[in-house]
């Protein structure tokens, strides 16, 4: 090994690695500085929720993703509206989606892709600030 010299020769690097890497019980700081379980990331906790999450609990399709999103989508824009017509707004939005989960099987693409481009048209069409009222049938 050669001889520690003014430079930071190779010694120098070696004692300067030691005191680097010390570990975390011979420095003394205040608990607060120190890593907690609770705060990583990993924790037993949500490595538990990931594996229940790979195993038996389905994801949701891309298709039932923007089905989802649109629904989102049309219950913010009912909150554009002034207050008093909101209920006759959102109650339209709910009976259509769900007059249509009962009415359509989730595995006829072809009919959700078209629901969800007629969907978007009419959030297009209700959701312009000129739109006021809505009476809904029935």
């Amino acid at each position: 090994m050669q001889h520690d010299d003014d430079n930071g020769g190779p010694a120098n690097f070696a004692l300067l690695h030691q005191h680097i890497f010390l570990p975390l019980s011979t420095i003394n700081l205040p608990p607060t500085y120190l890593p907690t379980p609770a705060l990583n990331h990993r924790s037993r906790r949500s490595r538990e929720l990931r594996e229940k999450r790979s195993h038996g609990m389905s994801r949701h399709t891309g298709l039932q993703r923007e089905v989802l999103s649109l629904y989102r989508s049309c219950l913010r824009a009912v909150y554009h509206k002034p207050i008093d017509s909101r209920t006759h707004f959102k109650s339209f939005v709910t009976q259509e989606f769900r007059k249509y989960a009962v009415e359509v099987d989730r595995k006829d693409f072809d009919t959700v892709e078209f629901l969800l481009r007629k969907g978007k048209r009419q959030l297009e069409v209700y959701g312009d600030p000129n739109i006021k009222r809505m009476t809904t049938a029935g």
